[in-house]
């Protein structure tokens, strides 16, 4: 991640200060900035020189570079450049404090507060003090801006919704930090190709990556940077002098799904929910609609708009007693969940043609929203994340399926499409289930014992991804998982079917679509990946669900194949059919039916069979046939108007066919569209995962 400081970063976090918060300095500080509050309450400032700041004093000024944002600490400090679209400054040796008050309501993997950058050619070397899993600590950057070194902790752990000073020192000789009042780090010199600066400037601000402003929700109070070092015992003097006496955050909140340039779910009711003060009366109003709710003694509340049609933008304004939210540029649309493991988590900037993807990504219609990876032992009621246009500055770290279904399905029917993106590598579907739906069937108890070790193994990831999301109005799921439980594929067939129940029962949106991925072809070396696709294929006896078949687009030797387009267009494809109602799209391929023995040879039927054909012209393959003693041999297959018939000279009295049955094949039947055929087998021999639990 590329360390380049900005005041403009710190997305949301921003509040109100009517005057200096110490009344007698020793002297004026070099420059003091207190913040207004229409930067406050999670808004995303990409912009914030000459905006934002109510008073500014003293030479030290902020001052635009290109895409960063620098503190100039006089008016000869002015020499910026940028090499290799890395900004260089040369400033002079100077003792130095930088001082402020932050408070971070929300914990993020890292954020950046205090910091530092180095004159040393093209590429900014420095510093960043920020907290790492909750705590502060000291982050070293090296060549190019990257995070190097994260090392040197403050002891205790940070605390959220509460004030902290933070300090940052140069006496010339060694940089120090404090963190309320107490110095927690000091150090001269660094081995390797990490130096402290010998000519540095200080910079209160955050970080971005990829031109996207990581996001910190809280508040920044004030700044102050001085000419001078401070001492430790006036650091801790400025401490004393104002904890406590910091005003809170507000009371009225919204979840984080909800936020302004989102999109909600036209054509149902819509609910809208959050905290306040226990007892105040809550209003929201959304265009012309409006509802009220009362909270309750938890201070939790919850208000129905009625149904709306796609539009806007409009503004969703939230009101208590004394305080208010609103949420601007808010589209109505479709809205759809996307979750998984790792190959709904890819992104677009790591798949295929990507350098075209992402300059072409411009979408305003279409918003995006990512829950961080995380696990809690019990459900939350929040997670982290914050809506995006769709634009080449924000795609490249999104799902790639979600993305290009979404922008197939935006682009077909004319209307905003709001992503939500919820996936996690390496999980297994059980993660994404609540406890109740795993402790109502005794066969998972396995599971639950697991999960008493590593909230991986069940439930984890429902509990801080899902169930914060929920009920938030969707038009339905996209879902691409299940390597992760290839050694317990048997299990699968009753497993993933109750999780769609699960989420169904809890959105309380009736049978919603439930659109999912088959695997694609992985070298596995092993039968667990084909019983793995039967359980996916079976699940389509599950009400309002699809699949979409990738034998024919996977990479043997890679287990995320780099197509994500076509994976995306076809499950937009059961979308646009069996959800919107297109009459005039082809959305599956063949699938097995039935099979009829016809002396020395087997005829199959399909569904979704109208053309079937050799995707390559070549004759069809991987079809296999067996007797009675299930030897199944390499079998012929000639297609015969809408069936196929499969023999072998080796066989005279067949009883059984497999197709595709193998962690490795790439089968060439395909229908009229092109669409490739499921995997199957006529027989039901009991399956190696079949003990597995």
């Amino acid at each position: 991640m590329t360390l380049r400081f900005s005041l403009a970063l710190l997305a949301g976090l921003l509040a109100i200060a009517p005057a200096p918060l110490w009344a007698a300095d020793k002297d004026k500080p070099l420059g003091h900035w207190i913040f207004d509050k229409q930067h406050s309450e999670g808004s995303v400032v990409r912009d914030l020189a000459g905006k934002s700041p109510a008073t500014i004093l003293g030479p030290a000024r902020f001052e635009n570079q290109g895409s960063v944002e620098v503190l100039l600490l006089d008016g000869t400090t002015n020499s910026v450049s940028v090499v290799d679209n890395h900004t260089k400054a040369a400033v002079p040796k100077r003792d130095i404090t930088a001082e402020a008050w932050v408070r971070v309501d929300k914990t993020s993997e890292w954020g950046g507060i205090v910091g530092a950058f180095q004159d040393n050619g093209p590429y900014e070397k420095g510093w960043v003090l920020g907290f790492v899993q909750n705590r502060f600590c000291f982050g070293l950057n090296g060549a190019g801006g990257d995070v190097r070194t994260t090392y040197l902790q403050a002891p205790d752990t940070f605390k959220r919704g509460v004030w902290h000073h933070v300090a940052g020192t140069y006496d010339g000789t060694t940089q120090r930090v404090f963190v309320n009042g107490r110095e927690v780090i000091a150090s001269q010199t660094q081995t390797g190709d990490i130096d402290y600066p010998p000519q540095a400037f200080y910079h209160i601000g955050a970080y971005r990556d990829q031109d996207e402003f990581f996001r910190t929700a809280g508040a920044l109070r004030e700044v102050r940077v001085y000419d001078r070092a401070l001492p430790a015992d006036e650091i801790k003097q400025h401490f004393d002098q104002q904890i406590g006496k910091l005003p809170q955050p507000s009371p009225l909140k919204l979840p984080n799904i909800f936020g302004s340039r989102m999109v909600l779910q036209r054509d149902r009711p819509l609910p809208v929910w959050g905290q306040a003060t226990p007892g105040d009366r809550i209003s929201v109003s959304f265009d012309q609609a409006q509802a009220e709710a009362v909270a309750d003694g938890t201070g939790h509340w919850k208000v129905w708009l009625p149904a709306q049609k796609a539009g806007g933008p409009h503004a969703l304004t939230v009101r208590g007693s004394k305080d208010e939210i609103k949420l601007e540029n808010v589209l109505v649309g479709e809205v759809w969940i996307c979750s998984g493991q790792s190959n709904m988590q890819w992104s677009v900037s790591s798949s295929k043609n990507r350098e075209q993807e992402i300059a072409a990504a411009n979408h305003p219609r279409i918003r995006l929203f990512t829950a961080p990876n995380v696990m809690t032992p019990t459900p939350q009621t929040d997670c982290e994340g914050g809506w995006d246009v769709c634009s080449p500055q924000v795609i490249g770290g999104f799902s790639a399926v979600g993305y290009y279904f979404g922008r197939e399905v935006q682009k077909e029917l004319d209307v905003a499409v709001g992503i939500i993106n919820a996936s996690w590598g390496g999980s297994p579907c059980e993660a994404w289930m609540s406890r109740e739906a795993l402790e109502a069937d005794p066969t998972f108890a396995p599971i639950l014992d697991r999960a008493k070790d590593n909230l991986g193994y069940g439930m984890g990831m429902y509990n801080a991804m899902i169930h914060p999301l929920i009920p938030f109005g969707i038009r339905g799921a996209i879902w691409y998982q299940g390597e992760s439980n290839c050694q317990r594929a048997t299990q699968y067939r009753k497993l993933f079917p109750d999780l769609i129940a699960d989420w169904r029962k809890r959105w309380g949106q009736g049978d919603f679509p439930f659109y999912y991925v088959q695997l694609a072809p992985f070298n596995h070396h092993r039968a667990e990946w084909a019983e793995l696709m039967e359980a996916q294929l079976m699940s389509l006896k599950v009400p309002n669900t699809g699949m979409a078949v990738t034998t024919d687009i996977g990479e043997p030797d890679n287990i995320h194949p780099l197509n994500k387009q076509a994976v995306g267009r076809r499950l937009a494809l059961w979308a646009l059919a069996k959800t919107y109602g297109r009459t005039d799209v082809v959305y599956s391929g063949p699938l097995y039916k039935s099979m009829q023995v016809e002396r020395n040879k087997i005829r199959l039927q399909f569904d979704h069979a109208q053309g079937l054909k050799s995707r390559d012209g070549k004759p069809l393959d991987w079809f296999t046939i067996a007797a009675a003693d299930h030897q199944f041999m390499p079998a012929v297959a000639t297609i015969d108007g809408d069936s196929i018939l499969v023999e072998s000279d080796q066989i005279q009295s067949p009883v059984a066919v497999r197709f595709g049955w193998s962690d490795v094949a790439q089968p060439n039947l395909v229908n009229e569209a092109g669409l490739p055929a499921s995997p199957f087998r006529t027989d039901d021999l009991p399956a190696v995962t079949a003990n597995n639990r």
